[in-house]
């Protein structure tokens, strides 16, 4: 197999030999019109007349009005009051589920995602997997395969293409295939066009912190839905928020600095690039932490394909985890997840520990045997794993085989008791695989606890995931 370079898609490594057609240049340029047309669909139909930023269902010129009578000021000074607290084009929860299924009805135009895939027939792929015929050269093919030798390549093809996601791991290699959500697959489209295809002179340089998993890329997510409002496009960058060093971010780097998984110490570090846009650096352009991004409508909505966007894993990652996953736990199913998380939360505000029999009767609370047998724990405490085998010894506890604290011996988050972040990372992905195996979870609510039913429910579909929670851990 070759390296690929130029405007080919790289090598697939199907057992026919076939190379992954090529995008025809003219049908990328028409998808680039498509995208553009729906942006700006939106921009006229939902955005007639700008809303205020405190509520989607009050124009600028209504708000401006309230202030007038409220203060008695004049019209001018209330808008030039307004123009400067808030007033843009903020499309409602309810406009962009419009949105994103608009292209199913709308012929003249149809959407970015409308569905290329004529040719559904299957071949077989060496060592007997099936794997689809890939379509003719001017269409987007239905699957594209890459070995793990050629790591570099499918991160390349697939860092613009969000709009599809991998469907299958074998020792041999990895393949990706449309999101078969219409709706969503519409979605990375257009958050694809807006990350590639946006004006990067008008880019908003996100502030990425440095504190938890789930509270990292949460935060992160909440720039790429305003971003997707306003039609810009996203960069993160390292400003040393929550006490990391500037320019380091602790999953790539201890808190120090040391150990740094590479040169760049941020999530490029493992993640593909969200944008081809370089972040400003400039302090005054640099976006900390804004609550009010979390209030825009529909951000509740999406979060998750937000967060799933920006946490696509470049391929060699995923090859580690791959291989961690399959030597370092075994899986049962049916299965339920307990997500005990202790160690640094101990006197952290009003939260406490819970024993492992809050969990156990908080599921067991919810009838019908929702507890199974097979119980995953993921914890971050060596004592809690002792203290489940101790007190539920018929249980089949299955937990990683990794090195963890006891208690709240590693200090406020501290979340490498390895005292190696790349370590760390692999073993927290390959908990996202492992929870996907299960159908119900005990946990506190939390960013990283959210996440993993977000990864359940991504596998399961919503709805499909029993869930009994012990209240607020915050992170």
């Amino acid at each position: 197999m070759s390296e690929n370079t130029g405007t080919h898609a790289p090598d697939s490594y199907d057992g026919d030999g076939l190379q992954v057609p090529t995008i025809n240049l003219q049908l990328r340029q028409q998808h680039q019109h498509m995208y553009q047309h729906i942006l700006e669909q939106m921009k006229g139909q939902f955005c007639g007349s700008y809303k205020w930023m405190g509520s989607t269902k009050v124009s600028c010129e209504e708000r401006a009005q309230y202030l007038v009578n409220r203060y008695k000021i004049s019209e001018q000074n209330a808008m030039d009051s307004i123009l400067e607290g808030g007033c843009q084009c903020i499309a409602s929860a309810d406009d962009w589920d419009t949105l994103l299924r608009a292209g199913d009805t709308d012929k003249k135009h149809p959407p970015p995602s409308s569905n290329l895939r004529d040719n559904k027939s299957k071949s077989k792929r060496a060592g007997g997997h099936e794997k689809r015929k890939m379509v003719p050269r001017d269409r987007e093919p239905e699957s594209v395969c890459f070995s793990w030798n050629n790591v570099k390549a499918a991160d390349d093809w697939w860092t613009p293409r969000p709009w599809y996601h991998v469907t299958e791991e074998t020792d041999d290699g990895f393949c990706f295939s449309h999101i078969e959500d219409a709706k969503k697959q519409n979605f990375m489209r257009l958050l694809a066009h807006n990350q590639f295809h946006g004006n990067c002179s008008n880019v908003i340089s996100k502030s990425m912190t440095s504190s938890g998993w789930g509270y990292d890329f949460t935060n992160l997510a909440d720039a790429l839905w305003m971003g997707m409002n306003e039609m810009r496009p996203v960069q993160m960058v390292l400003t040393g928020l929550s006490g990391s060093k500037p320019g380091v971010w602790f999953y790539a780097g201890l808190k120090d600095s040391s150990k740094p998984v590479c040169p760049s110490t941020d999530m490029y570090c493992y993640m593909l690039n969200m944008t081809n846009c370089e972040a400003k650096k400039d302090k005054k352009d640099i976006i900390g932490l804004n609550r009010e991004m979390r209030y825009l409508p529909g951000f509740e909505l999406y979060k998750d394909w937000l967060f799933e966007y920006e946490t696509r894993m470049q391929s060699w990652l995923r090859k580690e985890v791959y291989d961690y996953s399959n030597t370092r736990i075994h899986m049962k199913t049916p299965c339920t997840v307990i997500h005990v998380r202790r160690s640094d939360i101990k006197g952290h505000g009003n939260r406490k520990y819970h024993d492992i029999k809050d969990y156990v009767d908080n599921m067991n609370a919810l009838g019908h045997k929702r507890l199974h047998e097979n119980i995953l724990l993921l914890t971050d405490d060596q004592n809690a794993i002792e203290e489940a085998l101790r007190e539920y010894p018929d249980k089949n506890w299955m937990y990683f085989n990794r090195t963890r604290f006891r208690g709240n011996e590693g200090g406020w988050e501290n979340h490498f008791p390895s005292g190696d972040p790349k370590t760390e990372v692999v073993t927290l992905l390959s908990i996202y695989r492992a929870v996907t195996h299960c159908d119900s979870i005990s946990k506190q609510w939390g960013n990283f606890g959210n996440s993993l039913l977000a990864q359940m429910e991504r596998s399961r579909g919503k709805g499909n995931v029993t869930v009994a929670d012990l209240g607020s851990a915050l992170f």
